[in-house]
């Protein structure tokens, strides 16, 4: 008996560290590295599905006036209301994540870019709360597997087109 439980602590306590090691301390989502491990996975689930998805890269605009002015506190608040805001507003499928500072990465699983998926982008931005905290957001858009059939191909593609729309001038959704 005192074996097996050993053994199921020892398990439940690798299964805490694996969440801890891909879950962002601050806001709850997934950070970089549990992300990427889930994009992994999603991209061979999307292919046996016959499927597609788009991948969004979202930067906060004007995030780094909100800590200067407001303090590291308030930026932090603002972090997470808005990690949990875009958590509530996609469908549980759907990925969501903290990869950086100020940056956000989401998986619309089993949808491609077309007219329809632009309105789920505007209508999951506007449910962000960024009003609150007088910020913006850009977002670049990639679709797999027709823009990049690995990681790094539309991670890049889609960090492109976000900073693209950041030079133009802020608060756009770059789709090609």
């Amino acid at each position: 008996v005192r074996v097996v439980g050993v053994a199921l602590e020892t398990m439940r306590q690798k299964e805490e560290l694996t969440h801890l090691a891909n879950t962002d301390r601050l806001t709850g989502i997934l950070n970089r590295q549990g992300f990427e491990q889930r994009m992994r996975e999603e991209m061979a689930s999307t292919l046996r599905r016959n499927s597609s998805f788009l991948l969004l890269v979202l930067d906060l605009d004007l995030f780094k006036q909100l800590n200067d002015t407001k303090g590291h506190p308030v930026g932090d608040m603002a972090l997470k209301e808005i990690a949990q805001n875009l958590r509530s507003a996609v469908r549980e499928q759907d990925i969501v994540a903290r990869t950086g500072g100020d940056e956000f990465t989401v998986i619309l699983t089993d949808i491609c870019k077309k007219e329809e998926s632009l309105q789920v982008i505007r209508r999951m931005r506007k449910s962000m709360g960024l009003e609150r905290y007088n910020l913006g957001v850009s977002i670049g858009v990639a679709e797999f597997p027709s823009e990049g059939r690995t990681y790094e191909e539309l991670y890049r593609l889609a960090d492109q087109r976000l900073y693209r729309g950041k030079n133009l001038g802020k608060g756009y959704i770059i789709t090609n």
